[in-house]
């Protein structure tokens, strides 16, 4: 689809390039803040690396999990949340082979057993700070749609927190001694070694700040719908928040990015850990509410370009939120010609199904730049 985008300037706001003075981001809404419900984290987690006999990786992922406990990435992301260094405290090859078609419920029983039979280290009665990470090979099933997490490593098996595509997930599950235990999936999805550590440390963040995923009792983008980032709620961990995001790099490990509070709040990127130096960009939008519309309308959004530094002008796309009841094709978007700045303004245009009902959601992403800067609109239908 060929976006149109006019593209003007707003008075007084202009680069050091073109005025000689200090930069000025333009005016725009606020990042959103991720809440923290009662907070609970993993303050202290304790790593246990499961890997399975003849997986290609193992050497590899029973390192990372040396690495990342002292790492200054976890440091980075984790220190905001409350969260501290860890420890890897075992590595375990599973005696057997991975059953194919395995569910996430088999999985459960699986470390149940491990814990019963002294294969995997037990955890204390009470609370446990144990995270038992499960490195799953490419060449079994693990379905885990029971859990919103899709068939791992299939395309096109939705996963409620990541689109059409599971490469990872956590959770928790119940021990033989009845303490709650948490555990992380990822999945070798015929990649590589640096998708397989960025999912994994996407993933343990996730654990380490929401240990009770579904719950909602740690730190977790908590929005109404009269917002529009309500649409992107189920992607709403730390670090699914960056999942657009480049990974980083630490000695040689690729490394997820995750959401910082405290950026976004300055307006700086909100994504860390970041290059120095490095600018954000993005749009927010007028109204910023979820807007009430009957069916066979139109609805007007106007958009106002701002970074946090001077740069060159970026590209728009679109990209439909998890949320919408309608595709793009449904709200046939149209504003302008593709490319924004800091201070520039444009409109977008969705058009409204006449076939839609009442309480029906729509909206889309507007994405800004090569890394994907999401900002959603929405309306819902009277």
């Amino acid at each position: 689809m060929r976006l149109l985008v006019v593209v003007t300037l707003a008075l007084g706001l202009c680069s050091e390039a073109c005025s000689g003075g200090p930069f000025i981001a333009a005016p725009h809404t606020p990042l959103p803040l991720i809440a923290g419900h009662d907070e609970k984290v993993i303050v202290h987690p304790q790593l246990v690396t499961i890997t399975f006999p003849g997986y290609a990786y193992t050497q590899k992922v029973q390192a990372f999990g040396d690495f990342i406990g002292n790492s200054k990435w976890l440091k980075t992301v984790g220190t905001e949340y409350g969260v501290g260094a860890a420890t890897h405290v075992a590595k375990v090859v599973w005696p057997a082979a991975a059953v194919d078609q395995t569910t996430d419920q088999g999985l459960r029983t699986l470390l149940g057993t491990g814990i019963t039979s002294g294969t995997l280290p037990a955890p204390p009665t009470g609370t446990s700070s144990l995270v038992y990470i499960v490195y799953w090979p490419s060449n079994v099933v693990l379905d885990a749609s029971g859990q919103g997490a899709g068939v791992l490593c299939q395309h096109g098996s939705f996963h409620s927190a990541g689109g059409l595509f599971t490469a990872g997930y956590h959770d928790s599950f119940t021990a033989p001694n009845g303490t709650r235990v948490d555990y992380a999936v990822v999945g070798d999805c015929s990649e590589s070694i640096d998708a397989i550590t960025t999912s994994a440390s996407r993933e343990l963040i996730g654990t380490f700040t929401n240990p009770f995923e579904f719950e909602n009792s740690g730190w977790l983008l908590d929005v109404r719908s009269a917002d529009p980032w309500f649409m992107d709620t189920s992607s709403g961990e730390v670090g699914y928040m960056c999942e657009r995001e480049l990974a980083v790099r630490e000695s040689s490990w690729a490394l997820h990015r995750s959401w910082s509070n405290a950026a976004a709040l300055a307006s700086t990127q909100p994504c860390l850990p970041s290059p120095e130096g490095t600018a954000y960009y993005n749009v927010s939008a007028s109204p910023a509410t979820t807007v009430r519309v009957g069916a066979g309308t139109t609805v007007v959004y106007t958009f106002t370009g701002w970074s946090s530094q001077a740069v060159s002008q970026w590209q728009l796309a679109v990209q439909r939120p998890e949320g919408s009841d309608f595709s793009l094709a449904d709200l046939a978007p149209s504003f302008g010609s593709s490319t924004m700045q800091n201070g520039g303004t444009t409109t977008l245009t969705l058009h409204v199904p006449g076939s839609a009902r009442a309480a029906q959601l729509g909206g889309l992403d507007v994405m800004s730049g090569p890394q994907e800067h999401a900002w959603p609109v929405a309306f819902e239908v009277q």
